[in-house]
């Protein structure tokens, strides 16, 4: 489940160690807020509600004020100073991809398999526009929010036990309609990259006034406009059956947010009726019980977009594993003298193709010789 995770860590050690050491310390900054944001109007409502004196209450509000603007500082200091060494280990990743593009046999570059496995890679490496190393955020971030979780389950463990296990039930119920939800957007994302990669190739033709003259004299423009039509009608259609999945998600969200809300308020007020806990008691657990609803729901989501999006790596490890046949071998050529291309019976048909493109060619080519190679469009003169 996390080959993802450790691919970008590998990826983002290798390029800039401070791009993954800046969002790891981000993180374990993120810890200590929800408990203080939870224990200082505590504080302060316990203090006035004893007629505590001021100085005592200012310094409480300094203290606790004070630490939450240095770690502001900090984390201010870590995402920004991140995000260029984020741009440039992607940027380096990129410059990784191309090269290999440029090592990999010509025959793959026209090959409909190879350019979709193309595509599913680049799903996994930005997450549908999420940004580079989008899984390495959603796994480091589910190490802050945990040690958070940590903390606020023993402050919620004092007043009652059972009410940690309800949530924590919700959790698991959300998280498991979430993950079949997620794979049926996943099965839908396959075919919405298979159906805008074909969309996009039409409508590149009627961009480029090259075919402009190949379209009137063939009067082929209908017949590609009703293609373009038909690709990208059935990608949006495709991606509004994924919004529908979303909206059921969302939909199950704000049911068990509701839930958490109502039964905390519920027993809460209670206690405080009871006098089982004093006002400033009630802020607390209130303040707590929101950060461990919000904790539990992004743990949960990162280890869901995590399990998605980490089905996508295998594409990228077929990719970055597709053999260059015609650059391997250490034979050199010896000879002074001027070599003679000869084709002896030679054929040569595109992966996934029937057809060949060339067949049975045999032609020597001799030093110096200029040769003119004609025929009709897809008779195979380029692949010759």
């Amino acid at each position: 489940m996390f080959h993802g995770f450790l691919f970008f860590v590998k990826n983002g050690w290798k390029y800039d160690k401070r791009y993954i050491l800046w969002n790891i310390f981000n993180q374990l900054l993120t810890v200590p807020i929800p408990l203080i944001a939870a224990f200082l109007p505590k504080l302060i409502l316990d203090e006035l509600h004893t007629s505590g004196g001021t100085l005592k209450l200012y310094s409480h509000v300094l203290l606790l004020s004070g630490f939450l603007l240095i770690i502001q500082i900090f984390r201010e200091f870590f995402q920004k100073d991140g995000f260029p060494r984020r741009c440039r280990v992607g940027a380096e990743f990129d410059n990784d991809l191309h090269q290999r593009l440029y090592l990999c046999d010509y025959e793959n570059l026209e090959s409909p398999s190879f350019l979709e496995l193309q595509e599913k890679s680049k799903k996994f490496l930005y997450c549908n526009w999420h940004g580079f190393g989008y899984l390495l955020d959603c796994a480091l971030s589910i190490l802050g929010q945990a040690l958070s979780l940590l903390g606020i389950t023993t402050l919620l463990a004092t007043l009652n036990i059972g009410m940690i296990v309800f949530f924590v039930l919700l959790a698991v119920i959300g998280a498991y309609f979430d993950s079949v939800i997620l794979k049926r957007v996943k099965r839908l994302e396959d075919a919405v990259i298979d159906d805008q990669r074909r969309w996009t190739y039409f409508a590149s033709m009627f961009e480029k006034a090259d075919f402009g003259r190949e379209f009137r004299l063939y009067q082929v423009g209908e017949w590609l406009l009703g293609k373009e039509r038909a690709f990208f009608t059935r990608s949006n259609d495709n991606l509004q059956k994924q919004n529908r999945e979303f909206m059921k998600s969302g939909i199950l969200s704000a049911v068990i947010t509701f839930l958490e809300q109502f039964t905390a308020y519920a027993y809460l007020i209670y206690c405080v009726a009871d006098g089982q806990i004093s006002m400033g008691s009630f802020m607390m657990y209130i303040s707590a019980v929101t950060s461990f609803a919000s904790a539990t729901r992004q743990i949960i989501h990162s280890l869901v977009e995590i399990q998605t999006y980490d089905l996508y790596y295998s594409n990228l490890d077929t990719y970055l594993s597709v053999p260059a046949n015609l650059r391997s071998g250490t034979l050199k050529i010896t000879s002074h003298k001027k070599p003679i291309v000869e084709f002896r019976n030679v054929s040569f048909k595109y992966p996934g193709n029937e057809y060949f493109t060339i067949k049975n060619v045999s032609i020597s080519l001799q030093p110096g010789e200029k040769l003119l190679i004609v025929g009709e469009n897809g008779a195979g003169k380029s692949t010759f």
